[in-house]
């Protein structure tokens, strides 16, 4: 489960400092104050003990020397802010009990517990917050009882109402503030979500803009060349005569074969270039998967590369079993290409926990180069053939034509993974036939 308070330290650790910072002088302000309203009001508050006073000395002077530790320290802003938050409130937990060594029948340093209830509100979760004021609330009420078991007389009734309102402010105080400052917060985490997802969605765009000036380029130059290459590689199919001397059929060959490839290629480019809109139909994914291993068996079986399927017997799917069998032939044949030989290629397929199909095409290293990954999915882009190919670009457009997408999703020396995610699609339902009325 994501913790929003973690999530707002790390997101935000200048602005954590700060409120240290803040507590941290709020501390030293009130033992100040503390000290010199003693001074001048010793008449009404009794003289202060040397006891006490060496104590809020030292308390003023560690507070000083954590303000400066947070205004040098370095490094992650989450632990060790925590660990200063609960040393400031142990810290002013000491200083209240030494308060009861004034040993007087009203005491105005519970005070020092207001920061630390503040302090937990603003730092700690509800469970944390709310221990903090049960501390403060029992050093409240600690007070009188030391007071009691001092004197015989024991204190008054409306000393303990004084003592109850304290710790029903501190309570409400510490609720609303934890209240107001988690929806803050929270708020805060939500926008940054928001710009997070408007970034990815912006660059996606741009993505998608380039790759569609590519994709009119190629569509451009296709349809320029593809005529020309189909005469001529029809011309040379007529042109094979038994009279041509051994080389020069060797050579009509040649030429054939690379005419033939053009010609595939002007197909690839108008592939990438005009993706089909998905005709689907209720389908065995599984069977789509078995028919691509089964069109790939004597590439693999050229490296001695097994192929493995694990596959439900039934795995219905509503997709176009054309386009997805083109999809996943591309990632078979390029996991052919790049697995060493005498390796085994995983071929799966399953249901997604949030409805539709998944698929995996695996096969052993090595890892594609981090400087790679970014360009996995561009036109033409290979790691090994120098020109490269638009097989994994049409991978993606057609997963995206499904509104589902192919993704990298192990890179190490042990495997290489592709995965085609493809979201549940309900059913067309049957359109009501209108009725009509015979005509008499």
């Amino acid at each position: 489960m994501r913790d929003p308070l973690r999530d707002w330290r790390l997101s935000d650790p200048e602005i954590f400092r700060q409120q240290e910072r803040i507590f941290c002088v709020l501390n030293l302000v009130v033992i100040v104050s503390l000290l010199c309203a003693n001074y001048f009001l010793a008449r009404f508050w009794g003289p202060i003990t040397p006891f006490l006073f060496c104590t809020l000395l030292f308390g003023f002077s560690a507070y000083l020397f954590l303000l400066f530790r947070i205004q040098y320290r370095a490094g992650r802003p989450d632990s060790p802010s925590i660990n200063l938050t609960t040393v400031s409130i142990l810290l002013n937990t000491i200083l209240t009990l030494a308060a009861s060594t004034t040993n007087r029948d009203d005491s105005q340093y519970y005070v020092l517990m207001c920061v630390p209830v503040l302090q937990a509100a603003f730092h700690y979760s509800l469970r944390g917050t709310l221990g903090v004021v049960l501390l403060a609330n029992c050093l409240n009420f600690f007070w009188l009882w030391q007071y009691s078991r001092l004197h015989a007389g024991g204190v008054e009734v409306d000393e303990y109402v004084e003592a109850g309102t304290v710790s029903f402010i501190y309570t409400v105080t510490a609720l609303v503030v934890w209240l107001l400052v988690n929806r803050l917060r929270r708020e805060k985490l939500s926008l940054a979500d928001s710009l997070e997802q408007l970034t990815r969605t912006r660059t996606q765009l741009l993505e998608e803009e380039k790759l569609a000036a590519v994709g009119r380029l190629a569509a451009g130059l296709a349809n320029e060349f593809r005529n020309p290459v189909a005469s001529i590689v029809d011309s040379l199919s007529d042109g094979r005569s038994s009279s041509f001397t051994p080389e020069q059929r060797e050579l009509l060959a040649l030429l054939h074969t690379e005419s033939s490839r053009l010609d595939k290629l002007s197909s690839h480019f108008l592939a990438y270039a005009y993706p089909c809109t998905p005709i689907r139909a209720q389908v065995n994914a599984a069977l789509i998967l078995r028919s691509v291993a089964d069109a790939c068996r004597d590439a693999a079986a050229a490296k001695v590369i097994k192929l493995s399927i694990t596959a439900p017997s039934d795995l219905p799917a509503l997709l176009d079993e054309s386009q997805i069998h083109q999809a996943l032939l591309h990632l078979l044949n390029n996991a052919i290409e790049a697995s060493p030989p005498r390796k085994t290629i995983y071929l799966r397929a399953d249901r997604r926990s949030t409805g539709g199909v998944q698929f995996e095409v695996q096969n052993a290293g090595p890892p594609l180069s981090p400087e790679a990954l970014p360009l996995l999915f561009e036109p033409f882009f290979a790691t090994k053939a120098p020109g490269g190919s638009l097989s994994l670009a049409i991978t993606r457009n057609i997963c995206r034509t499904h509104g589902g997408e192919v993704s990298l999703t192990q890179n190490d020396h042990s495997a290489v993974c592709f995965t085609i995610t493809l979201p549940a699609v309900p059913a067309p339902q049957p359109q009501p036939q209108p009725e009509t009325t015979p005509i008499p």
